[in-house]
Formats: structure tokens, C-alpha cells, sequence
């Protein structure tokens, strides 16, 4: 089960190291049950547990947003997502959205740059072995994204 690390600690900790913090992680989570609520649960538990790892892999440079939830469908999420990433702009100099929804690599070239998208693999049958190893080759190709992406700047 995940935790939405969004707390007045990590705020404390933004404050303080916001020279290190420099990059704010958003997850983008299907709600709903359109196309299928299975699928959407199934997405956003794996692109939450995914998030949770990545931060507390580097934490000390990223703080986790909490998750940006939309219906698959939603005419206007593009619009709400760019609105939430104008507002973070002024704290985070480096914005990600990590999303398992595949449509999103098709909306708007603005948020080309900032997309991070995993495939989803359904978790409920798998052991917590296989469940482990498949999350943490996922965390290996996001960090070397973003380590790409910092190297850059």
C-alpha cells in the first residue's frame, strides 16, 4: 500500500535543502471505471509503487507530488495537468510526470519533455520476488532518464 508523502516534514525539507531539491515528481492516475476500472486500478497501483521507490531512492533531489488523478476520458485533463506544472514551476525547476497511461504520450508537446512513461504490469498474481525485481528494472531505465535529463541542464 502506498502513502502520499505530501507533509508539512517535506515541506520543512524543501525549505531547507531547496538547492538539492530541485525536481518534483508527479504521478498521473486513471480514475474512473472507463475503458476499464481494473485497468485503472491496476495502472495507478503500479505507477504509485513506482513513485514511492523512486523517491526513496533519491530522496535529497526529488520530492514526490501527490498523484494527479484524471478520467481517462476527461476533455479538459491536458488543460488541469499544464495548469498544475505552471504552478509547481515556481518551486521545482525540474518537473516529471510519471504515468503507465500510454495517451499521454500523444497530448501536447509541452508536456513531451516531462513524461515519463512505464508500461504496466499488473501485480496482484505476481510473487513478491518477481514483483520486486520487475520494479526495480522499471527504477533503473526512469533513473537513467532523469540522470540524462539533469546531465543535460
Amino acid at each position: 500500500m502506498y502513502t502520499i508523502k505530501w507533509a508539512a516534514n517535506d515541506a520543512l525539507a524543501l525549505e531547507k535543502e531547496k538547492q538539492y531539491i530541485d525536481t518534483l515528481v508527479v504521478p498521473l492516475i486513471p480514475a474512473g471505471s472507463a475503458p476499464s476500472l481494473m485497468e485503472n486500478i491496476q495502472a495507478g497501483e503500479f505507477a504509485m509503487l513506482l513513485s514511492e521507490e523512486l523517491e526513496r531512492q533519491l530522496r535529497g533531489r526529488i520530492m514526490l507530488s501527490p498523484p494527479f488523478t484524471y478520467l481517462p476520458r476527461e476533455a479538459d485533463a491536458l488543460t488541469r495537468l499544464l495548469e498544475w506544472k505552471k504552478d509547481a514551476e515556481a518551486d521545482f525547476g525540474h518537473i516529471f510526470f510519471l504515468t503507465t497511461d500510454s495517451s499521454w504520450k500523444t497530448k501536447g508537446g509541452e508536456l513531451q519533455n516531462h513524461l515519463i512513461w512505464i508500461p504496466s504490469i499488473p501485480l496482484q498474481n505476481l510473487d513478491r520476488e518477481v514483483t520486486g525485481q520487475l520494479l526495480e528494472s522499471h527504477l533503473e531505465q526512469i533513473m537513467n532518464i532523469l540522470l540524462q535529463f539533469w546531465n543535460c541542464k
